[in-house]
């Protein structure tokens, strides 16, 4: 018998698109606009709404602006 793993919390009310670019921020420290884009395969506007609804969520914390714009774990003390 096979045991399936829970679904964690935090992706509850994410799409599959989202759940994977948390999954690179997790291991890459960081995910950009144009990073997001080519991960999962969607334009510049749908990446800026997706990563803004993690932003908004607390999962993510946006450092920079225009195209230094980056993407970090919410919390994890980095300030750049």
């Amino acid at each position: 018998m096979q045991t399936v793993a829970p679904t964690p919390v935090w992706t509850q009310g994410l799409n599959q698109r989202q759940i994977k670019a948390m999954g690179y921020v997790i291991q890459q420290g960081r995910v950009t606009n144009l990073e997001y884009q080519s991960l999962c395969g969607v334009s510049r506007s749908t990446a800026k709404k997706e990563l803004q609804t993690l932003v908004a969520r607390g999962l993510l914390q946006q450092q920079g602006t225009g195209r230094y714009t980056r993407y970090v774990l919410a919390g994890n003390g980095h300030s750049q």
